[in-house]
């Protein structure tokens, strides 16, 4: 035999021995037309408010008939709840199962508080059997909800820097079903170094509602502008959270800094102008613009302040303009020495113009030294040498301050003068007079415009200030005629004799002398007509005597004269002495 066929053998053999225990069973037993039993799946489950479980009802005909079954709730439905089975009605074949749908439909948080499990029974009743009906029982559990609600009166304050915004905030449980721990936090950006006062932790029941402060204090370097802060209410399942966005609106604050570039005290010369520099630093919370304005109330008469820039524009926070030269101070051309004035410049915020700051210049008039000599009458004299001359001078300090005014002569003829007073302290504007009286030396040649130099020295030792004088000194003529060596010679008649002649300048300057002979026996000598001679000169010239031939014996005297050629009155005279000789006579007689 095949193994097929005995496999085939031994299954037929095991249907037979069941169907005959069947058999034996059956015929021990009481048939029933109508049974069932019916059970629930799952038995319990967990919702939320307002979602609806479905179960599965599954329905076993343990009869011998075919049967129809009517299902519904058996327990009570939860006030707002609600409760069926689809289909209602369901007809099921003897000895077979089927199922239906149980739908429970939650009610809203209201009716369904968290954690709350309610009991729930589902009947089947036999159509064929009215006594045969069966439940099963099951729950559905409340799951626990979290959710608020967040409200403020205000959702913007305006603040200034380093102040509190306090928020008022209403939080409502409106969204649980359940008692909520609620905690509090907040994000936010570019609020680093500000500072955030929370409120502590509270405990709410469904529908009850707390208000709560929530401070933010912006820091004392914030910028102006608007901040938007989103504070969270919590709840305790740490997954839920509501969120509330407040604006924290930061006054601008405007804020300035001036700073001095350089000196603010300067030296200023009469008419002259100076120059002042500073910088403007915008030490406010935001962007602003500046007005820049010399105090009129401070300038002294006469003088005169100017800016070159009167705005600066647009400055960021914490940004500084360097105003190199913007403001011009000019001194009168009158200032007196030592005067000191005293300029402000206004810079003022264009946001609040009652935010402003000064800038404070001191200009201080220089003292101008500027001496002054003037001649009263002319500056110019003439004289002989050795003669005294004088000169009336006038002394005036032209600067602007007291000046200790001192006089020198200078120059090359220096010596020839003497100052009558020669140191006077004048306030400035104030004069005096003096005296300089000159002498030429005796020896001063003949010449136009010797000068003499007046020296005016100011106090300060390097302002000086000269004037001149001049003297014409004029020619003096003055000559002499001496003989050099014999002025007395002897010889017989016939004879030559020579002289010899001196001749000096005496004047002081050039001259030509003109030399004539005088005296009886005059035409006995010859000299030069003319002798050039410069200042001081000295020339001897010859003077030739002949002898006349008819002379008699004894002394016969020359006078020779020397005249200026110029001036008449300078002459000398000096004589020489011609002595003929005694001839003796001899006869010779025949």
């Amino acid at each position: 035999m095949s193994l097929n066929q005995t496999n085939w053998l031994a299954i037929a053999l095991t249907f037979v021995l069941a169907g005959l225990f069947f058999v034996l069973i059956s015929g021990g037993a009481e048939a029933v037309d109508y049974k069932h039993q019916i059970s629930l799946s799952p038995s319990t489950q967990e919702g939320e408010p307002e979602e609806t479980l479905t179960y599965t009802v599954t329905i076993e005909n343990q009869g011998t008939n075919d049967d129809t079954y009517h299902l519904g709730i058996a327990s009570t439905v939860p006030t707002g709840w609600s409760m069926y089975v689809l289909p209602a009605q369901i007809s099921i074949n003897d000895d077979t199962t089927s199922t239906v749908t149980l739908y429970v439909e939650i009610g809203n948080r209201t009716n369904a508080a968290g954690g709350v499990t309610k009991q729930l029974s589902v009947y089947c009743q036999s159509a064929g059997e009215s006594s045969n009906n069966e439940t099963a029982a099951g729950s559905a559990k409340v799951a626990k909800i979290y959710g608020t609600s967040l409200s403020s009166g205000s959702t913007q304050i305006s603040v200034d820097p380093n102040n509190a915004a306090t928020f008022s905030i209403t939080v409502i449980n409106d969204k649980g079903n359940t008692e909520d721990t609620i905690t509090f936090s907040q994000t936010s950006t570019g609020t680093d170094d500000w500072s955030f006062t929370l409120p502590g932790s509270i405990s709410l029941d469904a529908d009850e509602s707390s208000t709560v402060s929530f401070s933010i204090t912006p820091d004392i370097e914030a910028l102006a502008g608007l901040k938007s802060i989103n504070f969270f209410a919590n709840s305790e399942d740490d997954e839920t959270s509501y969120s509330i966005s407040v604006t924290v609106r930061v006054n601008q604050l405007p804020a300035l800094e001036v700073t001095k570039v350089g000196s603010s005290a300067q030296d200023i010369e009469s008419g002259k102008r100076v120059y002042y520099s500073f910088l403007v630093t915008n030490k406010g919370n935001a962007v602003d613009s500046f007005d820049i304005t010399v105090i009129t109330d401070g300038i002294p008469d006469g003088w005169e302040a100017s800016l070159d820039n009167d705005e600066v524009s647009s400055l960021g926070v914490g940004q500084s303009i360097n105003l190199t030269d913007v403001l011009v101070v000019k001194a009168p051309s009158n200032a007196a020495a030592d005067v000191v004035a005293t300029i402000q410049v206004k810079v003022s915020s264009q946001e609040n113009t009652s935010v402003s700051k000064t800038f404070t210049s001191r200009s201080t008039v220089l003292q101008k030294f500027d001496p002054k000599i003037t001649i009263v009458g002319g500056d110019t004299q003439s004289s002989n040498p050795d003669i005294e001359v004088t000169y009336n001078l006038k002394i005036e300090n032209q600067g602007n301050g007291e000046d200790e005014i001192s006089l020198s002569l200078t120059g090359s003829n220096s010596t020839w003068g003497t100052l009558g007073e020669s140191s006077f302290t004048l306030a400035a504007g104030a004069n005096t007079t003096t005296t300089l009286r000159v002498t030429a030396p005796e020896d001063t040649t003949a010449q136009n415009g010797y000068k003499v130099t007046i020296k005016a020295t100011s106090e300060d030792a390097t302002t000086i200030k000269n004037r001149d004088v001049f003297l014409n000194v004029n020619q003096v003529y003055e000559v002499s005629v001496s003989v050099s060596g014999d002025t007395t010679q002897s010889g017989d008649p016939g004879d030559t004799l020579s002289y010899s002649i001196t001749v000096k300048n005496k004047g002081n300057s050039d001259d030509t002398v003109t030399l004539s002979l005088e005296g009886a026996m005059s035409s006995w000598g010859s000299i030069v007509e003319d002798v050039d001679l410069e200042q001081g000169q000295s020339m001897t010239v010859n003077l030739t005597v002949n002898i006349d031939e008819d002379a008699v014996v004894g002394d016969n005297v020359i006078t020779v004269n020397g005249t200026s050629e110029d001036s008449f009155t300078a002459y000398d005279t000096s004589s020489v002495t011609v002595s003929v000789n005694k001839q003796l006579e001899i006869l010779v007689r025949n």
